[in-house]
């Protein structure tokens, strides 16, 4: 009787689920990839996506200091475009120069000089410092930051996903111990 009942609801699932999930099949993208153009490419690009939804943005910031003065400050960020680095600050008093991965800058001092160079790109954060002066106080300070828009609504996902998980674990534990597993 056992066996009778178990093959007539697997039977009426499987006739219920078959054209559900043919739907789905149907409708589901990754069935057929389209290729995409550089267009259509290029207005993707910009912050990372989680597979929940969200959108992170991402910055970087490096500051070098010299004797207590700011040589160099070198911004990354993020944008619709791609990654954008920006060089910040009075430069004046020194040589600075636009290099293709970074600026550097020099600045003389007693018995030598300091170099900083700053390369802030898409794949990485890197800063270099050679200094052959004699007495100098040499400060380097990186900040990165991640900006989630939605942080108050991804708590709240993610919190009450665990409230289910746990829901369901309580029922999978008493279930188990109700039938004797």
């Amino acid at each position: 009787m056992k066996r009778a009942l178990f093959s007539l609801c697997a039977a009426t699932a499987l006739t219920l689920a078959g054209p559900v999930a043919a739907q789905e099949l149907a409708a589901d993208p990754f069935l057929e990839p389209a290729t995409l153009s550089e267009t259509e490419l290029s207005n993707m690009r910009g912050g990372i996506l989680t597979p929940l939804g969200v959108e992170i943005g991402l910055g970087a910031e490096v500051r070098t200091y010299i004797d207590g003065q700011l040589a160099l400050q070198t911004r990354l960020t993020w944008t619709d475009t791609g990654a954008v680095a920006e060089h910040i600050g009075d430069l004046s008093a020194v040589t600075a120069t636009g290099l293709p991965d970074g600026w550097m800058t020099t600045i003389p001092g007693v018995g030598g000089e300091t170099q900083v160079l700053h390369s802030l790109t898409g794949d990485r954060i890197a800063s270099v410092i050679t200094n052959t002066a004699n007495g100098r106080d040499i400060r380097q300070d990186t900040d990165i930051r991640l900006i989630i828009p939605q942080l108050s609504e991804l708590q709240a996902q993610l919190s009450a996903d665990r409230i289910t998980a746990n829901v369901q674990n309580a029922v999978g534990l008493a279930l188990a111990d109700r039938t004797g597993r």
